[in-house]
């Protein structure tokens, strides 16, 4: 599943930019290398937070550039997003899922602060997980902004949906039904892509198959004609050599 949100003002300025992908997939290294590489980039150190060890539950890595600040969100507000609520705010989680994070005793953050860029990793111990980063700029957030967002899903038989970042900013119109329309007709249209492609890989095999049959049916077409045409050599030359034989027999005189 991939998903992309864009919180943008009626002039269409973005100052909130979110992709998530699950599954993601980390190498031992993939980390702390894509963290080093960012802060490069960035020109500054990140700010990392680690999610404590919880039994049953994947580790999890968040950093942090810029001026982004992190509310830990009040007890009263996290029985509301654990019953499926959503409080004021953007909201943030290190499991990528606000409403698990909060059952689950992790916390979930509201995003504040200034401009900057957010990235968190959910890994399990064979490396697979959730991945997502954002920009923001929540000092020019108001409440007369509106949301827009778009997202595409793509997901096998056996994947299962997952709920995107919750946006619910006062004022602020969210489209997650709309998402959900979305991600059903993508998930549609690749499963007939699916099943056209396979239709044509079929019937390639299928000519393959019957262009390999007619070759061999040639070839050993081929090889019956030369057996012939030597047994047929060889009879000739039989016969070349019993004439010269009776021609070159002496006469005895009477």
């Amino acid at each position: 599943m991939r998903s992309h949100s864009i919180l943008q003002s009626q002039d269409g300025t973005a100052y909130y930019v979110n992709s998530y992908f699950q599954p993601a997939f980390f190498d031992p290294n993939d980390i702390q290398n894509e963290i080093d590489r960012m802060s490069s980039e960035f020109g500054q150190q990140a700010r990392i937070i680690r999610m404590s060890k919880r039994e049953g539950l994947p580790s999890a890595v968040m950093a942090i550039w810029g001026a982004i600040q992190l509310e830990p969100l009040k007890p009263d507000e996290i029985s509301v997003v654990a019953s499926g609520g959503s409080p004021p705010g953007i909201l943030i989680s290190f499991l990528g899922d606000e409403e698990r994070s909060a059952q689950a005793g992790v916390p979930v953050y509201r995003l504040a602060g200034g401009a900057g860029f957010l990235w968190v990793a959910t890994f399990d111990q064979n490396g697979r997980g959730v991945l997502q980063y954002l920009a923001i700029d929540d000092s020019k957030i108001e409440p007369s902004g509106q949301v827009a967002s778009n997202s595409e899903n793509q997901a096998e038989s056996n994947s299962s949906a997952v709920n995107p970042p919750v946006v619910t900013q006062p004022g602020l119109q969210q489209q997650s039904r709309s998402q959900t329309e979305d991600a059903q007709a993508q998930a549609k249209e690749d499963q007939y892509r699916q099943e056209d492609e396979k239709r044509q890989v079929e019937e390639a095999d299928r000519q393959l198959k019957e262009a390999q049959q007619l070759l061999e049916a040639q070839n050993r077409k081929l090889a019956t004609i030369a057996e012939v045409a030597v047994t047929v050599f060889v009879l000739l030359c039989g016969v070349a050599v019993a004439v010269f034989l009776r021609v070159k027999r002496p006469t005895v005189p009477q």
